[in-house]
Parts: C-alpha cells; sequence; structure tokens
C-alpha cells in the first residue's frame, strides 16, 4: 500500500525535487555561514546564509504543506543531507 501523499507520479516527483533543493539550499546556507565565520570579514557571506536559510524554511512549509506527516518530511530530509 502506498502512502497517500506519494499517490501520483507528479506528486512524488514535486516532493522528490523539494526534498533535493532543500539539502541544497541548506547547504549553500551552511557555506556562506562558515565562510562568515573562519574569515569574519563579509558580512554578505552572513547574509547569504541567513537568507538561504530562511529559504530552507519555506521550502520545509511547502513540503508540509503537501500534506506529508512531519516525522516522514524530517525522516527523508535527514536521509538526504
Amino acid at each position: 500500500m502506498v502512502a497517500p501523499y506519494f499517490s501520483t507520479t507528479n506528486n512524488t516527483i514535486k516532493i522528490i525535487l523539494l526534498l533535493l533543493s532543500i539539502v541544497f539550499v541548506e547547504m549553500t546556507g551552511q557555506f556562506y555561514l562558515q565562510k562568515h565565520a573562519i574569515y569574519n570579514k563579509y558580512v554578505h557571506n552572513l547574509l547569504a546564509g541567513i537568507i538561504l536559510y530562511a529559504i530552507v524554511g519555506l521550502l520545509y512549509y511547502e513540503l508540509l504543506s503537501r500534506k506529508i506527516p512531519m516525522g516522514v518530511a524530517n525522516g527523508l530530509w535527514n536521509s538526504l543531507a
């Protein structure tokens, strides 16, 4: 039996793309925050990291709005990261 949030191929593709987007944006945000922490020169690295982590929150909200339980969404996200 397939979970209802994976019921259609189109929905499954959207969920996979959302998860990959979350992982990519989170890694990029982490890169900029770490770069700012090491060099501590350029404020734009800090701002880029903060903005990217805000986008991660929006993407995660979009994932949850597709009626995926939080535990499943979090588990999928953590298994990719």
